[in-house]
């Protein structure tokens, strides 16, 4: 190819994350950081062992010219014979070579027991990944465990021939009545759904690495601005549509009618759709949406928006400022549910659901297998008075002093949120923050510096941006003026704060202390707290 030219070809993942494992596949130094969530890697894996096409690749061909380049996260430096600069498929890429190639602090494993037991769909993949931390993966999982639970490890399928060397070591470690049907469910999973993520390639659009800067940021800028794809919600405007009744214009009328669903919702009138199938089939994915009858759909649809609306003003009423605040916007879905089935009022006076949302955002209960949580939350909400024992939740105190917002970003959004729920005071003023959403600015009470103390999601505060100038330019002197009004409105331990931060480990058990006495508060339903993930 020459080095102007704009080539299409079909690249294989396996290639792909060669050389982004040799470094010889590398970023634009502009290139924003990878930020996907664990639900939309496992998604993204799910799409791929369904053999789904997950859209194309930009690349560039050889070292740029004009810009710097960086390595992926958890990646190598950049090696000296650049292959490829990856201009958009970078969330995608980093992703699977995560998952593959066993970078990242999480395995990713699939239960291929029950996936044989399963339909087969992308939808039954995705519930049957699981994520376990690498070092709890190494420690308690041996050959023998992944034998008797019938686990695979997807970083085993770098290659073939390393499943298939990875397969005879479980086999080995198989009691001997049992090796045959393990070596049977092993090699039927990797035909039907494994193998695909060793033959799977991407279509892949090429271009020459002396292309003029402009082609190439006009390129760049319209891949990603402009590129929008078909999604549910669309395909349903046109299943549905009749000449009477356009479930588009329904939509936009709906938006116009209740400023609450325009600002919370958006564009995306999905969630009132999955309210109606949840309502009426107990289930919210894709499959079961695209089966809904129009009737059915025509027929709900007014409650359903209704209740949609309810939803919304409870999320309100339990602290969350803007949407944009949500640790999981499938929580909004179960609220409506049961608005429509109950009425509104079932929703708006309950301090028990106030309880069930933090319980579900603290315990990150929705962040895989979301599907059949909200289904199963949605049973359970379903009755004038649930029975909460069956809702199990539990919260592990060790895993919220170490979260981070880059590793664990729907807790970085619920702590943040609660402490914006119960008039926070201004670190400074000590006045409370009336509009967190709008004046609000989040800020770490430990420095910067080697490690990542900094961005624990515990350590946070909310400020003023007035404070927020001043912590910058006198960190040591914000601590010491800090009111003692303004720690107890947002859970930090009393006493001198400068003191405080200095025993990191320790202000951050004590604040784990002062969150569990405040989730606690707001009703008698049980929580499991306990200490459980290691790091």
């Amino acid at each position: 190819m020459s080095a102007l030219a704009i080539d299409a070809k079909q690249i294989r993942l396996e290639d792909l994350l060669d050389s982004v494992e040799e470094g010889t596949a590398v970023l634009p130094a502009f290139q924003r950081d990878f930020d996907w969530s664990d639900s939309d890697v496992v998604s993204l894996l799910a799409t791929l062992l369904s053999d789904w096409p997950a859209g194309s690749i930009l690349l560039m061909s050889g070292a740029p010219k004009f810009f710097e380049v960086r390595e992926f996260d958890d990646g190598p430096d950049p090696a000296d014979d650049i292959r490829y600069v990856v201009l958009d498929g970078q969330q995608r890429l980093t992703a699977l070579f995560h998952a593959i190639r066993g970078r990242g602090d999480d395995a990713f494993i699939l239960r291929a027991g029950e996936l044989a037991e399963s339909d087969g769909s992308a939808e039954a993949v995705e519930e049957l990944i699981q994520l376990v931390p690498r070092g709890e993966w190494r420690r308690e999982y041996p050959f023998e465990r992944q034998s008797s639970e019938r686990l695979v490890p997807l970083h085993e399928l770098r290659t073939a021939s390393d499943f298939f060397a990875w397969r005879d070591r479980v086999i080995e470690a198989t009691p001997e009545r049992e090796r045959a049907e393990v070596g049977r469910l092993l090699a039927d999973v990797y035909r039907s759904h494994l193998g695909r993520l060793n033959t799977y390639a991407f279509p892949t659009v090429l271009l020459g690495n002396v292309l003029p800067p402009a082609a190439v940021a006009r390129i760049f800028e319209r891949i990603n601005l402009t590129g929008l794809r078909l999604n549910t919600f669309d395909l349903l405007v046109a299943r549905v549509y009749e000449p009477e009744w356009n479930l588009r214009d329904r939509w936009e009328t709906a938006r116009r009618e209740s400023a609450l669903i325009a600002h919370w919702l958006g564009d995306d009138g999905l969630p009132v759709v999955q309210t109606i199938s949840l309502n009426l089939e107990g289930d919210v994915r894709q499959p079961a949406l695209l089966s809904l009858k129009a009737r059915d759909i025509r027929g709900s649809w007014d409650a359903a928006v209704d209740a949609t609306e309810a939803a919304v003003l409870k999320l309100r009423a339990i602290g969350i400022p803007a949407p944009s605040w949500m640790p999981y916007r499938g929580l909004m879905l179960p609220l409506a549910d049961r608005a429509m089935r109950l009425g509104r009022s079932s929703v708006e006076d309950s301090t028990e659901l106030t309880t069930w949302f933090w319980a579900r955002s603290l315990g990150m209960d929705y962040g895989v297998g979301s599907s059949t949580r909200i289904a199963l939350d949605s049973r359970l909400l379903s009755e004038e008075t649930p029975d909460w024992s069956l809702a199990s939740f539990a919260i592990d105190r060790r895993l919220l002093q170490s979260a981070t917002r880059r590793q664990q970003s729907a807790l970085w959004s619920a702590f943040t949120s609660l402490l914006a729920s119960e008039e926070p005071r201004d670190s400074l003023s000590g006045e409370v923050i009336d509009n967190p959403a709008e004046d609000a600015v989040v800020v770490s009470l430990f420095p910067r510096g080697e490690g990542s103390l900094h961005l624990r999601v515990l350590g946070l505060v909310l400020v003023t941006r007035t404070s927020a100038r001043q912590i910058r330019r006198d960190r040591a002197g914000f601590l010491n003026e800090v009111r003692a009004d303004a720690l107890d409105s947002q859970l930090v331990p009393g006493g001198p704060l400068l003191e405080s931060v200095a025993d990191p480990e320790s202000f951050l058990r004590r604040r784990v202390e002062l969150l569990e006495q405040r989730v606690s508060s707001y009703s008698s339903v049980p929580i499991r707290w306990f200490d459980g993930r290691d790091e």
